[in-house]
């Protein structure tokens, strides 16, 4: 099983920060889960939510950001810091997905980097843009009409990553069967995790990331 620390490094530091992330990494964190948004001149800002402060992300330019919440890192600015000492999942939340695919390309990790969104076409977007990326759909539960598959065929998925809540033995096996990754957020009780891994799960994003590689005996 493949863990990922939640939130840019939650725990280690204010969320989404570079502080945190680099923090994380000194810790011994070999994977992080962040979020990025385009700015209204399209700067690719890490925040999880779509505002910062006063600031509606997608309507303010990055320098205004910038001088209000000089904490809040740009995506180049991660990879500059930490690509090649940790690998990323990288939640698309509204941002341009071949800008987001091209700054990842440019730092040479787009094998060790995988893709998420809760917006099917942003996922499409990205693998339509480089055929190459690992894509895969946020859900919060798996419906019986998801069951086909089809849809994950269409947007190119390798992966669903689903909330944990909702995963179960049949349905692991129904996304194995279609050759689908299972990925569980945002799982932070142990008895879960030991639930999840027993049952095939493949990837865990947590906001405990070095006590849950200790638990699963993965080491970091």
């Amino acid at each position: 099983m493949q863990v990922y620390s939640h939130r840019g490094g939650r725990g280690f530091g204010v969320d989404n920060t570079l502080e945190a992330m680099e923090a994380a990494a000194s810790a011994g964190v070999l994977a992080i889960e962040t979020d990025v948004h385009a700015t209204a001149d399209g700067e690719l800002l890490i925040s999880h939510d779509p505002a910062v402060g006063k600031h509606s992300i997608k309507h303010s330019q990055f320098a205004d950001i910038r001088r209000d919440h000089p904490e809040r890192p740009l995506l180049r600015e991660v990879l500059d810091a930490l690509a090649g000492r940790v690998s990323f999942n990288i939640e698309i939340k509204m941002a341009p997905p071949a800008e987001v695919g091209k700054m990842v390309d440019s730092f040479k990790v787009m094998e060790e980097t995988v893709f998420s969104s809760f917006h099917p076409h942003l996922v499409a977007g990205m693998k339509k843009a480089y055929p190459v990326a690992r894509v895969g759909p946020l859900r919060w539960e798996l419906l019986a009409e998801h069951l086909s598959f089809e849809w994950t065929d269409k947007i190119g998925a390798e992966f669903i990553a689903l909330h944990y809540k909702a995963i179960t033995p049949v349905n692991v096996e129904q996304m194995h069967g279609a050759g689908l990754k299972v990925a569980a957020w945002t799982v932070n009780e142990e008895d879960e995790v030991r639930r999840l891994d027993s049952i095939g799960v493949d990837v865990l994003i947590t906001d405990r990331y070095l006590e849950m590689v200790e638990l699963l005996g993965i080491g970091t």
